[in-house]
């Protein structure tokens, strides 16, 4: 019998200079891998003779890692893959009890593995390290540095041993309920007579290009490498970060023009996943044979698949265990010859050469048809555990179909049944039948029931919870089903008792190393859950119930634990806000924005608060009335760039609501008018006194307000009138600032359009004017008393307290903090320019508009949850990332808008209370995702606490150098917008009140992102851009960019920022329309 080595130097001396083995931008022939090897195997020769030594090699697949399997199998040591991510007691046990002192790794992991091995007290005798030009050093035992293993013989004078087929030759670790596992050794007849069952039955050959997919520490990883080696074929190895994501894989499986996969059945399925999304990218129509195992294999898998490989494929479902040598059986799948009915398992066939697989129960071979366990037999099994005599007895048994001679078998844990031909169907393991209230509980065929969901992928089903209160949990994933449909979805097929009640949904169910459902982390998931249901308890003391009842107020919830945090139950960086103030004004306790992330639970703010000395609430005093008014800030700002500037209209506000109902113009003139006497903005103007410009109010019994009805049913018109109401302009001098116009469609349909000065309102405020508007109108309806709270301060008296503010010591505080922040830093970066800018900035606007997906949405909330920050704050981190990466620049400053309303009584006013906020962030290039997530996070919670200054005051005091082409400070604004809502207010004038949106768009900066939550709870992102700057094409490919980066961060939050090529992803992202886009002119 030939063993691996012969059989793979039959293939050097057919093919010496075909490729043997291609990863990333390397590769080696055949001729060439013998040659590394040999070097190795004389190297280790020199050093050990003793055949039984085991050779640790710490390296992730690659050549290398192969050249020193292959010389572990020629010099008759034992090869034993570990891998730097193992857990500590498995990495303890196997320098402990299988560590003879060999061990080889490669250059990038050196440092790594020395720290290992001071960490556990051991020592090599040899440690060989190769590097990047597959250059030797070497380091023994006792030597202070490694020496260059030159001297060594020349390959071709590798010093081989007689190999008997029954001595071991590599030892793999299987999962163990302790964590360290238990170390599996083969033998080198068993390994041989695999890999040449599996070329002969699959007629692989030099023209077969192998992926080798499979973790390297897993035996499946045998079945890529050694079949590929000795059948003369290529095998192809993806780099680590293409090998866990499904979209990448595929496009390296095309690329590479890979014809055979083998792997399990749940990484199938992620493939398919994607190729279900972009079905014109074929991505597997080049490939000849697929191989499963390790997992159940469902039709509907098999179906899925056929849709996409190749006409002629094939596909196998094989079946085998670590401990009986790779695999055992094997089902070879016709696809071009066999109907597929879209139900069911599919079974594993017949046993492999020189094998038997017996279906046994109790001391009987079962008949056709009838359960029991599987036992494997056969000469060529493992050599078993190592160190492990218990499991050995338990695993390793005698067969019980023989009594009189010795005759052992390996026990496999599962149970099955003979088909007609006496194919075996493997229906799960022992353990996957359960009790559940004394009921007999099959969880295997409970997935495959749920399996034939279309909107499930993948799904484990586990009996979880106590002992004396078990359930029935569900984990899946694909598209996310409430739990209720699932119920009724799941009712008609299954028995009552069998429908799991729990349904936990993953984006991508996890896996371990080996490539397998980690149903660890399964685990973890469910006490994750049931933890944050437990924390539903109700608060307790008077701080607690206090807190509660302002926690329910903001978030607009009915119910809230003690210990569920802020941010996990639809907190945001806005609600954070107006939670201080509340608590300030209702509880003297003045808490930062940073206390809110820091102390997140009821429980945590209730003790900071009551740690907490009282601060009485001070309130913004009453400002008495004179002539004239000094101007708040921002109001002085807008109102000089209205003198500068021509375009008047980059000034106005502009929002149209649809409703429906029977309107009464008498009735909305009158309610207009009350509304403008309730907020004395509204019939504020603006003059210049002695050269300084002022405001003053117009007396209330002076300004009614003048609603004019506009009748047309053509929607054409509609948007000419709205567009014209947009460019309105007004003379500040003068009333009104503020007008509205009725457009009348049809019997009971209605367009109300509002323009407005920026000088007298801001988005927020907007908001207030319609959901007052409509309350007073109703009122007047309905012949009763005005449902609205009575205004406690006006615009002015606001505007004189920030005035005074500004000349206090604690005002001169906050602003040396921004001129520190911002001095040195760079104004004019910017998102990568379509178009030569103009000498001049001009407004003229697009948008492109896109709802991010909700299973990325949901993946996204809970990271917020997890790591203590907002939402917003997710969001606008991978912002930075993309003006980094379209940019180059690594110091960059980013607008953030402050509603500017962080105290109570400020939130039902009327005006302009937002301030912008320069953010800065550097050295983002060497960063990764989540240190840049901590840095954003710690910028906008300091901009907090220096917000009251007004942007430009800021701008003044830097005294920035102005550019008549650029915005000052910064080019770019990222908004999440949180504002009072008017569709779902309760009256019954009108009904199906709905904001729209104006086809008017103003761009005030090059790139303004607007993030709002719409109804339903998606999240909508708006680019609004500059049309001179920009086209819609290149504006949705920054899009298209971001939300790449959005996934990647939810993949991989350590991720580091300088290695993200995205550009990469582009001929995937921009093919696949990921989102749906429209543009506005």
């Amino acid at each position: 019998m030939k063993f691996i080595p012969e059989l793979f130097r039959e293939r050097v001396m057919r093919h010496p200079d075909k490729v043997a083995i291609k990863e990333e931008s390397l590769e080696i022939t055949y001729n060439e891998l013998e040659q590394f090897s040999n070097r190795l195997v004389s190297l280790v020769k020199q050093e050990i003779d003793n055949p039984f030594t085991s050779m640790l090699v710490v390296m992730p697949s690659s050549i290398r890692c192969i050249a020193a399997m292959l010389a572990a199998f020629k010099a008759g040591t034992i090869y034993v893959p570990v891998s730097l991510s193992f857990t500590d007691s498995r990495m303890e046990a196997i320098l402990s009890s299988n560590f003879d002192g060999l061990l080889i790794t490669h250059e990038e992991d050196v440092k790594a593995v020395d720290q290992l091995l001071q960490k556990f007290g051991v020592s090599a005798r040899m440690l060989i390290t190769v590097t990047k030009e597959n250059k030797l050093w070497v380091k023994r035992a006792g030597e202070q540095a490694a020496t260059l293993a030159e001297s060594v013989l020349p390959g071709h004078q590798g010093r081989e041993v007689h190999i008997d087929g029954g001595e071991a030759c590599y030892g793999f670790y299987t999962s163990g309920s302790t964590g360290a596992g238990n170390c599996v050794i083969g033998m080198h007849k068993s390994i041989a007579h695999f890999v040449e069952w599996e070329i002969s039955h699959f007629d692989l050959g030099p023209e077969s290009i192998i992926a080798q997919i499979a973790a390297i520490t897993f035996d499946a990883s045998l079945k890529d490498i050694l079949v590929s080696l000795c059948a003369g074929a290529l095998l192809c190895i993806p780099d680590p970060v293409t090998k866990t994501n499904a979209a990448l894989l595929l496009e390296w499986i095309k690329s590479n023009r890979v014809n055979v996969i083998q792997c399990v059945p749940s990484i199938m399925r992620n493939l398919l996943n994607i190729c279900r999304a972009y079905p014109a990218e074929s991505y597997l129509s080049g490939v000849e044979l697929v191989v499963l195992a390790g997992e159940m294999l469902y039709n509907i898998d098999v179906l899925n698949i056929k849709k996409e490989i190749s006409a002629g494929a094939k596909i196998a479902n094989m079946y085998g265990a670590t401990e009986s040598t790779v695999l055992k059986s094997c089902h070879l799948i016709d696809l071009s010859a066999e109907t597929i009915d879209s139900t069911g398992i599919v079974h594993v066939g017949r046993p492999i050469s020189d094998t038997f697989l017996a279906v046994i129960s109790g001391s009987s071979l079962c008949k056709i048809g009838e359960i029991g366990e599987i036992y494997i037999k056969t000469p060529f099994l493992t050599k078993g555990y190592l160190n492990n005599p218990a499991l050995m007895e338990e695993r390793f048994v005698q067969n019980p179909l023989v009594s009189d001679e010795r005759d052992i078998v390996y026990k496999t844990g599962d149970y099955g049944r003979y088909l007609a031909g006496r194919n075996l169907e493997v229906l799960g393991r022992l353990d996957s039948e359960v009790k559940l209230n004394g009921i007999r509980v099959d969880l295997s065929y409970i997935e495959s029931e749920i399996l034939k969901l279309e909107e499930v992928y993948e799904c484990v089903v586990k009996l979880e919870g106590p002992e004396l209160q078990p359930e029935l949990v569900c984990y899946y994933s694909g598209v996310v089903v409430p739990g209720s449909v699932m119920v009724s979805k799941l009712q008609p097929v299954l028995a009552q008792e069998f429908v799991p009640r729990l349904f936990i949904h993953f984006r991508e169910m996890p896996h371990n190393l080996n490539g397998k459902i980690d149903r660890k982390v399964l685990q973890q998931e469910y006490e994750r859950h049931k933890a944050a249901n437990d924390e539903t308890e109700e608060a307790l003391s008077e701080t607690e119930v206090a807190l509660a009842a302002i926690w329910k107020e903001i978030l607009h919830i009915s119910k809230v634990g003690r210990q569920q945090s802020f941010f996990e139950i639809g907190g945001s960086s806005i609600s954070a806000i107006q939670l201080t103030a509340r608590v300030y004004k209702q509880m003297n306790v003045l808490l930062q924005l940073n206390d809110i992330f820091l102390h997140s639970t009821i429980a945590g703010m209730a003790d900071l608060v009551d740690k907490t000395t009282k601060t009485d609430y001070v309130k913004i005093p009453v400002s008495p009335r004179q002539q004239y008014h000094r101007l708040a800030p921002v109001q002085r700002n807008i109102w000089l760039m209205r003198q500068i500037e021509d375009e008047a209209i980059s000034y106005n506000l502009h929002a149209a609501y649809a409703f429906e109902g029977e309107v009464r113009p008498d009735l909305l003139q009158e309610a207009m008018t009350l509304l403008v006497r309730r907020h004395e903005i509204l019939h504020t103007a603006f003059s210049v006194v002695a050269g300084e410009p002022v405001q003053y109010v117009v007396p209330e019994d002076e300004p009614e307000m003048h609603v004019p009805v506009i009748t047309t049913p053509d929607q054409a018109s509609v948007e000419a009138i709205l567009k014209s109401e947009a460019h309105y302009q007004f003379a500040l001098d003068r009333l009104p600032l503020m007008r509205v116009v009725l457009i009348r469609k049809g019997a009971g349909e209605y367009i109300l359009s509002l323009v407005a000065s920026h000088l007298i309102a801001d988005g927020w405020s907007m908001g207030i004017v319609m959901h007052d508007f409509i309350t007073i109108y109703e009122s007047l309806v309905l012949k009763c008393a005005v449902s609205l709270p009575p205004v406690e301060l006006q615009y002015i008296d606001y505007s004189e307290w920030l005035n005074d503010f500004i000349t206090t010591e604690a005002y001169e505080q906050k602003m040396a903090y921004w001129k520190k922040q911002l001095s040195g830093s760079n104004p004019f970066v910017t998102l990568r320019e379509e178009f030569v800018r103009p000498a001049v900035k001009t407004y003229n606007g697009g948008e492109v508009l896109m709802v991010l997906p909700g299973e990325l949405h949901a993946m996204l909330q809970q990271m917020s949850g997890k790591s203590n920050v907002s939402m917003y704050m997710l969001l606008l981190t991978c912002f930075f990332v993309l003006v980094h990466l379209e940019s180059g620049e690594d110091d960059m400053v980013v607008g953030i808008p402050n509603a500017g309303r962080g105290r109570k009584e400020l939130e039902p006013m009327v005006g302009f209370f937002l301030n912008t906020v320069p953010v800065r962030i550097r050295d983002i290039r060497r960063q990764s995702f989540r240190s840049l997530l901590l840095q954003v996070k710690n910028a906008l919670l300091e901009a907090d606490k220096h917000q009251q200054v007004p942007f430009d005051n800021i701008v003044t005091e830097l005294n920035l150098k102005r550019d008549p082409a650029f915005n000052a400070a910064f080019q770019l604004l990222f908004v999440m917008l949180n504002m009072p809502q008017v569709n779902n207010l309760a009256v019954t004038s009108v009904k199906n009140i709905r904001k729209l949106e104006t086809e008017t768009v103003i761009a005030r900066y090059d790139i303004t992102v607007f993030v709002e939550e719409m109804a339903g709870g998606s999240l909508q992102f708006k680019f609004e851009y500059n049309t001179d700057l920009y086209s819609r094409d290149n504006v949705n490919l920054k899009m298209q960019k971001y939300l790449l980066l959005l996934r990647m961060l939810t993949e991989d939050e350590q991720m580091p920022i300088g290695q993200i090529a995205i550009e990469r992803y582009l001929g995937l992202s921009s093919r696949k329309g990921e989102m749906t886009a429209t543009e506005k002119f």
